[in-house]
């Protein structure tokens, strides 16, 4: 009996260590809600999307050789 209450207390503490460890490296991404440093790049982005596309086009045949 004394054997299983000491394996129930290293599991338990095992999984307390690991919830610990997740939450502080998941908390840079609770602040998220905040303003970026930089606002996005709208051309960019744009330019970008339109390239995926084209590419897409492409692939599915949609441009004539």
């Amino acid at each position: 009996m004394k054997d299983r209450k000491k394996v129930l207390a290293a599991v338990t503490a095992g999984v307390h260590a690991y919830i610990e460890s997740q939450t502080k490296e998941s908390a840079p991404f609770a602040l998220r809600g905040r303003r970026e440093a930089f606002p996005p790049n709208h051309w960019g982005m744009d330019g970008r999307q339109e390239m995926m596309q084209g590419k897409r086009m492409w692939q599915m045949r949609w441009f004539k050789k």
